[in-house]
């Protein structure tokens, strides 16, 4: 059982974070084993105090903060930094698949992988240094 001091502990480097950080990530932060993260992370989610993304390239989940819940966010897979998106191209991808299939799409669950503008461009600058890509 993972008690409030520990839960409290989690969220404030959550919140000091200001963006999602995978059980792992705040393990390291916090020099904590990775278990006992998890568990006050699953704590905190039946609270409804922060919010478990689920990644789309199929990588670790990553948790934020509840008030953010209608930010959606994406993530490198070069580096890993997560960093929200800004909502406008998110509508018109909505709005097509409205147009589609006739039902409102939410992505709020659900992390989108792109390179951030670093590893695109060490990409365009090194080809092939990176595993998987050309």
């Amino acid at each position: 059982m993972v008690g409030a001091i520990e839960r409290c502990v989690v969220l404030g480097e959550l919140l000091e974070a200001r963006s999602p950080l995978t059980g792992a990530q705040l393990a390291r932060r916090l020099r904590a084993d990775e278990p006992s993260v998890q568990a006050a992370l699953s704590a905190l989610e039946r609270y409804g105090q922060v919010r478990r993304l689920l990644p789309l390239d199929g990588s670790a989940a990553v948790f934020v903060f509840e008030s953010q819940r209608e930010r959606e966010f994406v993530r490198c897979p070069g580096c890993g930094s997560v960093r929200a998106v800004d909502e406008h191209p998110l509508q018109l991808l909505r709005a097509r698949l409205r147009e589609r299939l006739g039902q409102e799409l939410s992505f709020s669950r659900y992390v989108f992988a792109a390179d951030c503008a670093r590893c695109a461009r060490d990409d365009l600058e090194n080809p092939g240094a990176r595993p998987g890509r050309s």
